[in-house]
Parts: C-alpha cells; sequence; structure tokens
C-alpha cells in the first residue's frame, strides 16, 4: 500500500526590524545558532536566512529578513516588506527613543508596504539591563493592546523568551494563513484577531 503523501511545506517571509543595537541579529542568531556576540557591528546590508520548522505538526519554510536599523534602509522597504506575513519589532528597554520608532517609524511602514493581516510580536529586548531600564513593560504591553498585536521581552544575552518569542509567532502565523482559512470557510468570516497575548 502506497504511503500517504506529505503535504506541501508552507513558505513564510517575517522580517526583524529596529533601530540599530537593538539586539536584532542576535535575537535571531540566539534562535536560530543558540549564539550570542557582544561585539556585532551594525546589520548592512539586510541579511536573509532560510530554516525550515515544524508548526502545529506542519513543515514551514521560513525566510527571515534581518533589516538594518540605519535610515537609508527605510527608502528600500518596499522592497522588505513586500509579502510578509510576520514582523518582530524590536526595541531596546534601555533606549526610550527605540522604543518611541515603533510607533513612529515601523507601524506605519507596515501600514503603507505590507498586508494588514501580517501578524506583528513587539519585542522588548536585554532585559539583561534591567537598572538601566527606561521601558517599563506595561508600556510595551499598552502599545502592543493599542494594535492588537502581541508583546513579549527578551534577552538575547542570556536567551530568555527568545524561543518563545518566534515560535508565538510562528503559532499567530498559522492560525491566520491555515486555521483563519478554514474558519473563513466554514462561516464566511475573514481573519481574526486574538486579544494581546502579553507575556
Amino acid at each position: 500500500m502506497a504511503a500517504e503523501p506529505e503535504e506541501e511545506a508552507l513558505a513564510w517571509k517575517v522580517i526583524v526590524v529596529g533601530q540599530p543595537a537593538v539586539g536584532k541579529t542576535n535575537l535571531l542568531s540566539r534562535f536560530l545558532d543558540n549564539e550570542f556576540t557582544s561585539d556585532s557591528e551594525s546589520t548592512s546590508p539586510a541579511n536573509s536566512i532560510w530554516k525550515h520548522f515544524k508548526v502545529k505538526g506542519r513543515t514551514v519554510l521560513v525566510k527571515f529578513w534581518d533589516i538594518p536599523g540605519d535610515e537609508r534602509y527605510l527608502n528600500v522597504a518596499p522592497m522588505y516588506y513586500k509579502e510578509i506575513v510576520g514582523a518582530l519589532i524590536v526595541y531596546d528597554i534601555s533606549q526610550k527613543q527605540t522604543f518611541k520608532c515603533i510607533e513612529n517609524v515601523y507601524f506605519p511602514l507596515l501600514k503603507e508596504y505590507s498586508d494588514n493581516k501580517v501578524r506583528v510580536t513587539i519585542v522588548g529586548n536585554k532585559t539583561d539591563l534591567e537598572h538601566p531600564r527606561a521601558v517599563k513593560s506595561k508600556k510595551g504591553k499598552a502599545l502592543a493592546r493599542k494594535y492588537n498585536h502581541a508583546f513579549i521581552e527578551t534577552s538575547a544575552l542570556d536567551s530568555s523568551n527568545v524561543e518563545t518569542a518566534f515560535n508565538s509567532l510562528f503559532d499567530d502565523i498559522y492560525e491566520s494563513q491555515v486555521e483563519g482559512k478554514e474558519r473563513s470557510r466554514d462561516d464566511g468570516d475573514g481573519l481574526c484577531r486574538d486579544a494581546c497575548r502579553c507575556m
């Protein structure tokens, strides 16, 4: 008896964005390879990484784009934001300006150049710098709740919540891309938005 054919792998494009030095590259390195580089330089140019994952039993090929935070890359945003299904927007909890840029820079870019069904997680990175904290957790949660996005705080240095940040985003995308379509066929409703899952 012939074996059942495997389901075709899903393919997702996910971006990791934020201001320079918030720790985007180290978050990806910690998640993908369990590595951290304390003297890493700013990403230039944008770096793409492909990797297969299992999400709720399905094989997913995820293409990550680690996008530099330098202002000159904002001019080529359409190239990176086009056809994304997920985004991690990262800020440094010890630097207020990196948090302000989420609403002033990255949300407008998402709105202009991507689909409104993109799943977003706001990531407050560098919780290992608790003493010089400049952005309280409740501010991050409030911003996420305002736009109906997910929120989590992480540390790429000690790996706190790094896997949770990525895996939760994957689950969220899967629910939107796969389960959401199944629900829409059943009841005629579009993709739903869950309440912000603040972690």
